[in-house]
């Protein structure tokens, strides 16, 4: 033990180092905090990949067979490879290849393009896409557009304004629009004129391609400058296609005209989006992959609903008024331009005021609403643990000053806490933490322990005092005994924690920030423990003031230093300007010090009943202690035999509960995935579904609705997914109790959907990281697709007799 004091010697003789030290720490800690990113839940990478390869105009079975089977066939043997399933629809193949954890994506999707290079395709299937699975694909921000126009008015909008700007927003990786109707220009054929001219109708796609041109022309070259030439023919209106000459016969010119009506017209819907039952146009904005979803989600809100200072200046009508800077006739030349500076200066003002999407939209008789939002749940995630974490870390300080009752201790002990998790923030930044609920719940985990070294080692010191040692060689001789303990248990903290690092799949990766955060949070409270505590402990409160204030004084005299150069006076800490700038911190210092503890004897007389009552409980139980303790040691057997049946209860208890990864998260808000007959157009999928968001609207713990028939074919990840699918968003109306809210609201919408017999299958899903797969999968296998319908049909029958199992549905579907 004697060994170890020259060492900690060194925490209590050199303040200002160790003082310094603490400030590099907290400053590298908040730089590291301003830089971390926040999300939800840590980044979670599965090791799948993807392989689609569209083949228009096929059935399932001729894609299975031509296509999906083929590149089976080549990237099965990929190295790292756990399992390949293929999805045929039609015209489309998936191919699903899921690797082991750990397998470096990188090399692997190089290799599986390698072997895709190898295969031989049939004519008219396009190139294969390698797509890298990721959960958080789901768009962050999700707008409708409504408004009095028509819907290819606003889908014009949405993609030519809305579309343009968003994408120009740092961290959007893609702006998507659903909904509305898209523009095409229809060319009716009149198959008797044609005739009648004896033309083929080859002969019009061979035209319009060889008229609508867009393409390189070679180079001509001039003396010594090169020229780059380009054929520019494009359509740019319906005269121009009807004009196109077919061919030329005596002289005469046959055009498109002659034979065919050009016309503009609206393409077939493939989805159509409601808000509340109101036509709207979606816009989804979706985030590159190392975006913040808070900022980005706010630099959002901003650019389409203008900031708080925009609205306000909007709402208050400020950029109708006349301007503030008139401009008078009879004024000098001199003040007739300054005035018009000024006036310009407020035009431009007022143009960044009300430059934003929403009030640009107000003339175009369009509004836009904000629908889905990820970043509201991360916050209010964020902000929850947080309050969480200063709540605890307060009745933690409580609890210390009900048992110790010092200030002195109290304070010390309360430094430690900041200190230790600020300094926390560096490694995090470093090991590439975000945060999230799973980090922060690791700091509030943390909390309680990062004073538990500090109360042993000032413990240990103030024992030190009371046997005669003076403050500075108690500090060393208490830090020195306890310090082999303090570490013990914290290494044994860590042991436990620490390997979780290790741990594979999606558990490893969860759970992987939160226990590195502990482990970060306990090292630096032990650095705490042993180093700034001691050397706060050997310090009177005037020596902390003095220490403070000639901290505090140092930037001011080099300030004072660099100014005083040119006169070749430098103020030093024993000139006059250096004791009385000294004096004058110091004695702020103090001030607030004084004022501090004023604080404290208001904050103590407040809880002078609790103190009281918590001393009553105390004597009470320091009375009957002693003689439960000599009872307990005289009576063994039935002390051991309690023992004994509260274990056997706990393991009886134990083998009861349930297991999940995540506890089920209640948002107030959840989609509906509602699947018609395979062959319901997208037309009879809105009807039907509009009927069932009006009813589900229309319940009373529904705050908003917005549904989405039908599909976009370049947006499939599901096989069940077309035309015939459909999906809700529900919006809850703000509650205490959550979880009952949400059963309720999911039995009534249940009951709601069985009304119409027409929805084959309905589940619900959970926006957001949040959504997992199903908890229970089944997977029948067989090669005849009759038998292998039925036995579906037969284990789904068994699974919904299944207490406990609801929304039970098959992923095989009738064509």
């Amino acid at each position: 033990m004697s060994q170890g004091r020259p060492f900690f010697t060194f925490a209590a003789s050199r303040p200002v180092a160790i003082t310094m030290l603490v400030a590099a720490a907290v400053v590298f800690g908040l730089v590291g905090y301003s830089r971390l990113p926040v999300n939800l839940l840590p980044e979670i990478t599965h090791p799948v990949v993807t392989i689609r390869t569209e083949y228009p105009g096929t059935s399932p079975q001729d894609v299975e067979e031509r296509v999906s089977e083929r590149i089976q066939e080549q990237v099965a043997i990929t190295s790292g490879v756990r399992r390949v399933v293929s999805v045929s629809r039609p015209g489309v193949s998936d191919v699903i290849l899921t690797f082991a954890w750990g397998t470096k994506m990188v090399f692997a999707v190089s290799d599986i393009r390698e072997r895709l290079d190898r295969v031989y395709l049939p004519a008219g299937a396009e190139r294969p896409l390698v797509l890298r699975y990721d959960p958080s694909l789901d768009p962050v921000l999700t707008l409708g557009l409504t408004g009095g126009l028509t819907m290819v008015e606003l889908r014009r909008i949405a993609e030519e304004d809305l579309e343009r700007e968003l994408s120009e927003i740092d961290g959007v990786a893609a702006v998507k629009i659903r909904g509305g109707e898209e523009e095409e220009i229809r060319i009716a054929v009149d198959e008797q004129a044609l005739t009648l001219y004896g033309l083929d109708i080859s002969l019009i796609g061979q035209r319009l391609a060889g008229e609508n041109l867009n393409r390189a022309a070679g180079v001509v070259e001039e003396a010594k400058t090169e020229y780059l030439v380009r054929a520019l023919n494009e359509f740019e209106s319906l005269e121009q296609i009807e004009n196109v000459i077919l061919v030329r016969r005596d002289e005469v010119s046959i055009r498109l005209r002659d034979v065919a009506t050009v016309s503009r017209v609206a393409k077939d819907r493939e989805v159509i989006s409601r808000i509340d039952g109101d036509p709207c146009v979606l816009i989804d904005v979706y985030k590159e992959a190392n975006a913040n979803i808070v900022e980005l989600c706010q630099l959002l809100r901003d650019r389409v609903f203008g900031t708080s200072i925009q609205q306000s200046f909007v709402e208050g009508s400020l950029h109708e008024g006349p301007l503030l800077t008139p401009i008078y006739d009879g004024a000098n030349p001199t003040e007739r331009a300054s005035a018009q500076l000024a006036q310009a200066r407020e035009k431009a003002n007022r143009r960044m005021m009300i430059d934003f999407l929403a009030f640009r939209l107000r003339d175009s008789n369009a509004g836009v609403d904000l629908l889905q939002d990820q970043s509201q749940f991360i916050d209010n995630s964020i902000d929850d643990v947080t309050s969480s974490a200063v709540w605890g870390g307060f009745f933690a300080i409580m609890v210390i000053y009900l048992f110790l009752r010092r200030f002195r201790v109290t304070a010390i002990l309360f430094v430690s806490i900041p200190v230790s998790l600020v300094a926390t923030f560096a490694p995090m930044f470093m090991s590439g933490i975000d945060l999230n609920i799973m980090s922060l719940g690791g700091l509030a985990l943390g909390v309680g322990m990062l004073v538990d070294n500090s109360i042993v080692v000032l413990e240990s010191i103030t024992r030190a005092q009371e046997q005669g040692e003076s403050r500075q060689s108690a500090a060393v001789l208490g830090v020195s005994r306890v310090s082999g303990a303090v570490i013990a248990s914290t290494l044994t903290t860590v042991a436990v924690f620490f390997p979780i690092v290790f741990v594979e799949g999606v558990a490893g990766q969860l759970f992987r920030d939160q226990a590195l955060t502990v482990v970060f949070a306990l090292l630096m409270s032990l650095l705490v423990a042993l180093f700034v505590i001691p050397m706060l402990a050997a310090r009177s409160e005037e020596e902390l003031i003095s220490l403070a204030g000639g901290i505090l004084v140092l930037p001011m005299l080099e300030a004072a230093r660099g100014g005083a150069r040119a006169q070749d006076e430098p103020p030093t800490p024993g000139s006059a300007f250096g004791r009385g700038t000294q004096w004058l911190v110091s004695r702020m210092v103090s001030t607030v010090l004084h004022l501090g503890k004023g604080i404290w004897f208001v904050i103590r007389g407040i809880l002078w009943p609790f103190t009281y009552a918590f001393d009553a409980c105390y004597r009470a139980i320091a009375r009957v202690y002693p003689s439960t303790i000599r009872t307990a040691l005289r009576r063994r057997g039935p002390i051991v035999l309690t023992a004994a049946v509260l274990f056997g209860l706990a393991l009886w208890r134990f083998g009861n509960l349930g297991s999940e990864m995540l506890p089920e998260v209640h948002q107030g808000e959840f989609y509906l995935d509602s699947y018609l007959p395979r062959d319901a157009t997208v037309e009879r999928n809105d009807e039907v579904m509009r009927l069932v968001e009006s009813e589900i609207g229309s319940l009373a713990a529904v705050e908003s609705t917005f549904l989405a028939s039908g599909v976009d074919k370049k947006e499939l990840n599901d096989s069940d997914q077309g035309e015939h699918s459909s999906r809700i968003l529900i919006k809850l109306r703000p509650t205490l109790d959550r979880p009952t809210q949400e059963e309720m609201t999911k039995n009534e919408i249940r009951e709601i959907v069985r009304l119409h017999p027409e929805i084959q299958d309905s589940r619900f899903a959970t926006p957001s990281a949040l959504a997992f797969n199903a908890p229970v999968v089944v997977e029948v296998f067989g090669r005849n697709l009759q038998r292998l319908r039925l036995a579906c049909g037969e284990v789904k029958a068994v699974m919904e007799r299944v207490p406990g199992l609801r929304d039970v549905r098959s992923t095989l579907q009738r064509g």
